[in-house]
């Protein structure tokens, strides 16, 4: 996959990132490249491909112009996909280059500083974007579900959320 300029123009935020008072800082970044287009073999080794490299240089250069200064302890990342159209896709196969990404931008300095890791698919949207959140520590006071609620609002409750809610109860052992 090739990455143009117009591309490129493309892989704006659609606002700045938010930390609240509690310190969990909120971003809002571009769709990221399929792993298909994310991975390349050279030498036979698998390698960042192009495409992966723009966006994490898009993302990273974003969040540095923001002036984000990276998280020094164990952190939960959540976050919500909203892909750009209603094609198919394993939500596992979404997070490596934004979590690739955020490495670049310095939210923290090592992704081994991830402590819990809560993604979801949410409603579709025109160009697609993940809405992310990341909270220092384990989130001691709430759930995951309960923070995610709190922090990116979704446009229908019915997706998304309520999947991650009973999933989570399902592994707590609550009906």
């Amino acid at each position: 996959m090739k990455i143009r300029k117009a591309d490129l123009l493309v892989m704006r935020p659609l606002s700045g990132p938010r930390l609240t008072d509690d310190g969990i800082l909120t971003l809002d970044l571009p769709w990221p490249p399929s792993v298909n287009h994310y991975w390349r073999m050279w030498r036979g080794r698998m390698v960042t491909s192009a495409a992966g490299r723009t966006y994490q240089q898009a993302v990273a250069s974003m969040l540095r112009g923001y002036g984000v200064e990276p998280f020094a302890g164990d952190v939960c990342v959540a976050a919500e996909l909203r892909p750009p159209d209603r094609r198919r896709r394993d939500v596992d196969n979404s997070y490596k280059a934004p979590l690739d990404a955020m490495t670049r931008g310095r939210v923290y300095h090592d992704d081994s500083q991830i402590f819990g890791l809560y993604w979801w698919r949410g409603p579709v949207e025109r160009g697609g974007r993940i809405i992310v959140a990341v909270y220092p520590g384990a989130i001691p006071h709430c759930s995951p579900v309960e923070l995610l609620r709190r922090l990116i609002p979704t446009q229908d409750p019915s997706q998304g959320v309520e999947r991650a809610k009973s999933n989570a109860n399902a592994r707590n052992g609550h009906p």
